[in-house]
């Protein structure tokens, strides 16, 4: 200390107590110097203000607290003051304090005590707050301890992530529900039955186009591939064989009854496979395509039940699906039940006559001229012309057949026509059955039942009998091999069929009703809230784009590369870097009172080690919490001071090459640290950072070309008389954007920030010739439509 003041400009007053440039360096200085060294680089403009802006509001606390102390009656006696005084390494003689050159600083007139007692004194009633303040707003040990766990306390969590999209509005199976269906369904959840081959291709010979050439060099290759088998069975080197035939393949594991690879898919493969036993050969060759193969089972993998927590996912799946088929079945029941008339359907009671087309036989022979007559009406119908000898003789062959199956079903029409006039005339079926020599069908079905037997009575002709009166007969009709008449013997109108016929229809109408609900209810709420669903209001506009060249194109002079250079400096600073390797004993503070001892202990013990000797790395690998560098030795690679937290790049950066640390205790733990090597902080050349600088200094002088171009025809285009388009011209002509929305994107511009604003304000000069306004440098643009919103 000297008599001598320093520095006693005063930068503010709070509560009449000065905050003075001295007091500010004292605080400030410190605080800069420790932020750069845990950025490890040094500062900008902006982080500089924030800084210099804390160190503001702590020394205008300080005041205010002082204050308050001085309002509450707080005061600080003269001995207070000399304690305090007396802390300061001023007064020390060869490390003691000296009582002497404090009583003559003191009481001295030539010192500057009287200058200073103030600010003693108020550091003085600032210690006397602060401990007030804690006596007051002490918070219980206890409290603390239980505060410091529930902030402490770990706790492994598994979660899964599920979008709304992922959330269904179905109902779903509880857990209990999902296990129940894996245990009813064990078929459904096993692992499928896989194999794997080693096998031997026996190629077929190429034979040509002849049946029995192919026939022969097929049998060739069989006997080829089963004198193999029989030699490996004997006893033969079954690689010895192989070799002969380019060697063993693999199938890899494959499911059984899927394609196999390289070989395709063989139900005569699968039963083999089936038959056999692990390393076991296939009894037989097997054809696939153009080889044989002999084959041996390597592998076969049973099917066997899967764990319930690997197929949960689907169990629940198949849960869901059941219980919503349960809750659909069980609406639709309800549904049948409270509307009968609804699924009523007509059924019908009919009597089926039927005789076989077989059984008319027409013993005339067939004459050319008949042959003729077939063959003409054959020619007529399908349009072939008399020349088309060809033709007729492919056919011809078969007309006599043809004629007599014609004749058996004209005689086939004729008796039944004749039974099918009885049975209107009232005679009764089982009479005109016997009379000729007909079988009687009785049949009963409702529409829609599927028959339970084949029947004659089907398609059209069943749709049209549940619309016809009682006593009412159709026929005669063939159908496959039979031909028959059938009589409608009762028809009810009002009859409801089972729930399981119509289930399927009782289930759709409960959907459609579920659905109408939904919709009637997303109608109502739509109504209820159109405003969210109304369109955006959009503004198409003309606009002329001045585009900015690139920014290391730009011409730079290289006197202002040179004194951005100058200027500055600490951007082109390297800082120093160390190569490292450290030891990690880390402990959880949640885990007792006693774990950062041991972890310390622990930490103590392997610096020990270190130094008497023992290899760095392997104690790194076998005693390192840091898993990351433990199975490299330890080693961090290079490391900046910025790159770590401040403990321990300050210990890492004070190391010579080869040195250990003593223990350091960080955030993660107790490291034990030894450096390998350092690189010095170095300044980047003026050459190395040129290019940085004129993409910096490039990047300002392109935009604020752009910009000035903008602007002057920004100022031309507002001008009377002004014509948009003919300006445009001059700056690569003028484009159209699409209708655009606030926070909308426009096509070749991209964003346009306070679109609404921007339009708004030039709706307020609309007696301007030009309405014109830019969103972003270089860009101007004129409105050339408003689409308004609207509800959707």
């Amino acid at each position: 200390m000297t008599s001598q003041i320093r520095d006693t400009v005063t930068i503010a007053v709070v509560d009449g107590i000065p905050i003075q440039k001295l007091q500010w360096d004292r605080l400030a200085e410190p605080y800069f110097k420790e932020v750069e060294a845990r950025a490890g680089r040094a500062l900008t403009e902006e982080e500089k203000a924030i800084l210099r802006k804390n160190v503001f509001q702590e020394l205008v606390r300080e005041r205010l607290w002082v204050a308050d102390a001085k309002r509450r009656g707080f005061t600080a006696t003269e001995g207070e003051l000399d304690t305090r005084l007396q802390r300061n390494d001023f007064f020390k003689t060869a490390g003691k304090f000296d009582p002497a050159k404090f009583r003559a600083f003191k009481y001295s007139p030539e010192t500057n005590y009287r200058l200073i007692v103030e600010q003693v004194r108020n550091a003085v009633l600032l210690d006397k707050y602060v401990a007030w303040m804690r006596t007051r707003y002490a918070v219980p040990e206890s409290e603390l301890r239980k505060e410091f766990q529930s902030r402490t306390a770990q706790a492994a969590l598994r979660y899964l992530w599920l979008t709304p999209d992922a959330v269904s509005i179905e109902p779903q199976a509880d857990a209990g529900r999902i296990r129940a269906y894996y245990e009813a369904h064990p078929e459904e959840f096993q692992s499928p039955e896989e194999a794997r081959l080693t096998y031997i291709r026996v190629p077929l010979e190429a034979a040509g186009h002849s049946d029995s050439l192919r026939s022969a060099v097929e049998l060739q290759a069989r006997m080829a591939a089963k004198v193999l088998l029989a030699a490996i069975q004997a006893g033969r080197s079954a690689e010895t064989v192989a070799k002969e035939y380019g060697g063993f393949q693999d199938t890899g594991v494959f499911r059984v009854g899927d394609p196999v690879r390289g070989l395709g898919r063989s139900d005569a493969l699968v039963e083999a496979i089936k038959a056999a036993r692990p390393k076991q050969w296939l009894p037989e060759p097997l054809r696939f395509g153009t080889f044989f193969i002999i084959a041996r089972l390597e592998e076969h993998r049973e099917p066997k039940a899967r764990p319930f927590r690997d197929v949960v996912g689907l169990a629940k799946r198949r849960a869901d699906a059941e219980l919503r088929v349960a809750e659909g079945d069980s609406l639709a029941r309800v549904d049948y039940a409270a509307r009968p008339e609804h699924y009523r359907v007509p059924r019908l009671r009919a009597m089926v006559l039927a005789r076989g087309t077989a059984s008319f036989v027409d013993s005339r022979p067939v004459a050319d001229r008949d042959v003729s007559r077939a063959l003409e009406r054959i020619r007529k119908s399908s349009g072939m012309s008399d020349t088309a000898h060809a033709w007729a003789d492919s056919i011809l062959k078969s007309l006599p057949d043809l004629v007599r199956k014609e004749r058996e079903l004209d005689q086939a029409f004729r008796v039944l026509g004749d039974a099918a006039s009885r049975l209107r005339r009232g005679e009764g079926p089982e009479e005109v059955a016997r009379r000729f020599a007909m079988t009687l069908d009785p049949v009963t079905l409702y529409r829609g039942q599927p028959p339970e037997r084949p029947l004659l009575l089907e398609g059209s002709l069943l749709d049209s009998l549940y619309a016809m009166s009682p006593g009412t007969v159709v026929g005669p009709r063939v159908l496959r091999d039979s031909v028959f008449v059938a009589r409608v013997i009762e028809r009810n109108d009002r009859f409801q069929p089972p729930y399981e016929a119509v289930r399927q229809q009782a289930l759709a109408e409960v959907e459609a009703k579920r659905r109408e609900t939904m919709e009637r209810a997303a109608r109502s709420w739509f109504e209820g809230h159109r405003d969210r669903y109304a369109t955006p209001q959009r503004w198409a506009f003309d606009y002329v784009l001045f585009r900015k060249m690139k920014a290391d194109s730009a011409p730079v002079p290289e006197d202002s590369i040179r004194v951005y250079y100058e200027t500055h400096k600490p951007e082109f600073i390297v800082p120093a870097r160390a190569r490292v390797r450290h030891v990690l004993i880390g402990f959880r503070p949640g885990s007792g009172p006693g774990a950062r001892s041991a972890a310390r202990v622990k930490a103590l013990d392997v610096l020990r080690r270190a130094k008497a000797g023992e290899d760095f790395e392997t104690l790194a690998k076998e005693y390192s919490d840091d898993r990351g560098s433990a199975a490299k030795g330890g080693d961090l690679g290079e490391i900046t001071r910025g790159q770590v937290v401040k403990e321990f790049g300050d210990a890492a950066f004070a190391l010579r090459p080869g040195e250990l640390s003593p223990v350091v205790e960080t955030q993660f733990g107790f490291h034990v640290i030894r450096m390998e090597g350092t690189t010095p902080e170095r300044l980047r050349t003026l050459d190395d950072s040129r290019a940085e600088i004129r993409g910096v200094l490039g990047e300002s002088l392109v935009d604020t070309h752009a910009s000035q171009a903008a602007w002057a025809f920004a100022r031309s285009a507002g001008g009377p008389g002004a014509r948009f388009e003919e300006l445009a011209k001059a700056h690569g002509g003028m484009a159209a954007s699409g209708p655009v929305a606030p926070g909308e994107t426009a096509l070749g511009i991209g964003p346009i920030p306070e679109l609404k604003e921007r339009i708004a304000s030039l709706a307020k000069r609309r007696n301007r010739p030009s309405r014109t306004w830019s969103w972003r440098s270089g860009a101007r643009s004129r409105i050339r439509s408003t689409r308004r919103s609207g509800a959707i």
